[in-house]
């Protein structure tokens, strides 16, 4: 499809065009006027016929003119081409008609036809040029030789018959010099019009360019000035900032002397490193209790994720001994226990591990916060020793009482009534839990000082399992709990302490029997992974609440809940199974919901 600038130029060159024919065609009537009335020999060509030809010229040039107005409305590129040839092809026909009635060979019309020729260039560049002065050869030519051969009749030009009809070759030689001449005119001409197209085309595609170029550097100068507007709303801004961050940088140095006279004043040790893990801050007591030096900052303690105590030897000159606290650790790096005599006296520290975070959650490094726990450990040897005498002291006449009660019952010292025996029985029962709960005592007196002697050996972990049942057989009868026992194979043997395992599945089944309701179920699952055993003990009894669950392995807890439902009980028991466990290089999880009941797993190892 031809472009808008290619329209707009053939309908200016179509109007042009007619313009022109309104000029030519008077000039060639006058021309025929002339040479009929005033040449030195009349033309022999009828007014008449004069008249009708120019009346005919132009009256299709006048159809030409309407139909250009038309087009410019509608912009119709067919519409356009259409009159464009119409208008080449009419006005060589015209022209022939004329050049037919004024002579043919003897006519000068043929000048005219140059006229079209250069119309056509004009409108169509070199190959309507080229076109329309082959279309004219072909036409004066053929018009000659039709006269000659007296196809069409000759209209003589003058009173007589000129040697250019006369004589075919002069005739000829007349017509094709003319043609020869319309041929060159096309082709300069259409050389020369199709120049100054492609002039054109570049001067348009160059006023594009500069015209999008300015469309572009308008924009980038409307850019500028917002970029400008903005860029002095942003300084405005910018200084408000600066003043609010220089207000803000005030109120975090106050902030951060203070915090750092609250560090250096703490009583216990604490020690900083930054994201590098070098030493960024430490407090007096550091330096008093682990001697850290101020040469120190700035030194490199350690490489790596490994924050235990022993990398930080390099700036703690104290002689110390740590471990890895069995305290649960959910929000720190670490949980350890230190050990260290200042002026020939004990100390003892829990060490805390954190990591140290900006407001962004940005990473600056570690703080380890050392807990002086001297008194608590002091006291609780204290304690310990105490519960260790105070047993020692009970286990003894506990077990006078229980052999005389005993005695009584079996009437060895003569007869009692049913009353008498029943009382007696009670009291037994009762001072049995007295002796449970003094073994129970001295068996954490012996873990904590490291008495609580094992001998390992290879035993069949079926029997441990049946004495155990066997010892809770009559109240899961009396509860009319479920027992399920789920064995995969033959239950192996396994290296252990035998009484001290044994002491770990009476805890677990006894808890669980005794806080699954009336009418519940208990499932003992056991499987062999590796050079490992593993046990699990699933009850559908009151389960644990969320609150209590982290503390289930402490020393002398009961939950609120259990309290309730179970008056009797000690709180040793689990303390006593996880340090058994641990012991033989196993560990001990549960989970639990409450109200839907509880699962223990333990594992321990199948050989040596």
């Amino acid at each position: 499809m031809e472009n808008i600038r290619v329209i707009e130029r053939k309908i200016e060159f179509n109007g042009l065009i007619i313009k022109a024919r309104w000029f030519y065609a008077s000039a060639i009537l006058v021309l025929g006027l002339y040479t009929k009335f005033f040449s030195y020999s009349s033309v022999n060509f009828p007014l008449v016929t004069m008249a009708i030809l120019y009346l005919f010229y132009i009256a299709i040039n006048f159809i030409f003119y309407l139909y250009l107005q038309y087009i410019k409305k509608d912009k119709s590129a067919i519409n356009l081409e259409i009159l464009s040839w119409w208008q080449v092809g009419s006005e060589l026909i015209a022209l022939t008609l004329i050049m037919h009635y004024t002579g043919g060979a003897e006519s000068i019309i043929h000048f005219f036809y140059f006229f079209s020729i250069v119309s056509a260039a004009l409108i169509f560049g070199l190959r309507g040029s080229l076109s329309t002065s082959i279309l004219s050869s072909l036409l004066v030519n053929g018009l000659v030789l039709a006269e000659y051969y007296k196809i069409i009749p000759h209209a003589g030009r003058f009173n007589v018959p000129t040697v250019d009809y006369l004589v075919l070759s002069v005739g000829l030689a007349k017509s094709i010099t003319i043609s020869t001449a319309f041929i060159i005119v096309a082709i300069l001409s259409g050389y020369g019009i199709n120049m100054l197209f492609r002039r054109e085309e570049l001067l348009g595609e160059q006023t594009q360019k500069l015209n999008a170029e300015t469309e572009k550097r308008l924009h980038e100068l409307k850019q500028l000035d917002r970029t400008a507007k903005l860029l002095v709303k942003r300084d405005s801004e910018l200084n408000r900032t600066i003043k609010a961050l220089e207000k803000e940088k005030e109120k975090s140095e106050d902030e951060k002397y203070k915090t750092l006279a609250i560090i250096s004043n703490f009583s216990d040790p604490i020690i900083v490193l930054d994201n590098e893990n070098k030493l960024a801050i430490y407090n007096h007591a550091s330096k008093e209790i682990l001697g850290v030096k101020f040469s120190d900052i700035g030194k490199k303690v350690l490489d790596g994720n490994d924050f235990s105590l022993d990398k930080f030897k390099t700036i703690i000159s104290a002689d110390f001994n740590y471990a890895k606290s069995v305290e649960e650790n959910n929000n720190n790096l670490g949980i350890e226990e230190m050990d260290l005599k200042i002026q020939n006296e004990a100390r003892y520290y829990k060490v805390i591990t954190s990591e140290v975070r900006g407001d962004d959650d940005e990473y600056l490094g570690v703080m380890k916060i050392f807990y002086d726990l001297t008194r608590e450990k002091t006291i609780d040897k204290m304690k310990s020793e105490f519960i260790t005498v105070a047993a020692h002291q009970l286990r003894t006449p506990l077990a006078a009482i229980k052999w005389s009660i005993d005695l009584v019952i079996k009437e060895n010292k003569g007869k009692i009534d049913a009353e008498q025996i029943d009382l007696l029985k009670k009291g037994y029962k009762s001072n049995e839990r007295m002796i449970k709960l003094v073994d129970d005592l001295l068996n954490v007196s012996r873990i904590e000082e490291g008495r609580f002697g094992y001998n390992f050996n290879n035993y069949k972990f079926a029997d441990i399992l049946e004495i155990a049942v066997e010892n809770l057989e009559a109240t899961i009868k009396k509860k009319k709990i479920k027992l399920i026992i789920e064995k995969n194979q033959e239950l192996p043997r396994v290296y252990i302490d035998k009484d001290k395992i044994g002491m770990v599945m009476q805890n677990l089944l006894d808890n669980a029997v005794k806080y699954t309701p009336l009418g519940g179920k208990i499932e003992l699952t056991f499987k062999t992974a590796g050079d490992r055993f593993y046990v699990s003990i699933k009850d559908s009894g009151i389960g644990i609440p969320p609150k209590d669950q982290e503390k289930l392995f402490s020393k002398f807890f009961r939950s609120d809940k259990v309290l309730r439902m179970e008056t009797e009980g000690t709180g040793l028991g689990l303390f006593i199974a996880k340090n058994i466990i641990i012991k033989h290089g196993g560990s001990i999880s549960f989970s639990s919901e409450e109200g839907k009941g509880s699962e223990f797993i333990f594992d321990i190892s199948l050989s040596k």
